[in-house]
């Protein structure tokens, strides 16, 4: 499963998760819920994580209950991107290039 995919699946378990909650407390009445469920799946599809990003944080500024799933999706996100440089820094380390290595996350001078 490619990442965009995983990184959906989770989203996706918690937007499940809070509609669950707010339908059984009556926070929101199922009519409500049913209509915020047409917009959540209208989002698709996703071309990339940045698409989704967007598109994840327009729905969670309209539907602030569902903010979780927004703050999955960064996490995700932040996982994938650092588990990618972690992987470039790991093989230039490996290749003794560590002032390559290190110039991946140094501040870039001006």
């Amino acid at each position: 499963m490619d990442v965009t995919q995983d990184t959906l699946l989770q989203v996706e378990n918690i937007y499940l998760t809070t509609l669950i909650k707010l339908v059984k407390n009556n926070t929101i009445p199922v009519k409500e819920g049913k209509k915020i469920t047409r917009e959540f799946l209208a989002l698709r599809p996703f071309q990339d994580m940045a698409d989704m990003r967007a598109k994840f944080k327009a729905f969670t500024d309209e539907h602030t209950e569902f903010l979780p799933m927004y703050v999955t999706f960064m996490h995700h996100e932040e996982i994938h991107n650092t588990g990618g440089l972690l992987s470039q820094m790991k093989d230039l380390i490996s290749n003794k290039k560590i002032d390559e290595a290190l110039a991946l996350v140094a501040p870039k001078k001006q």
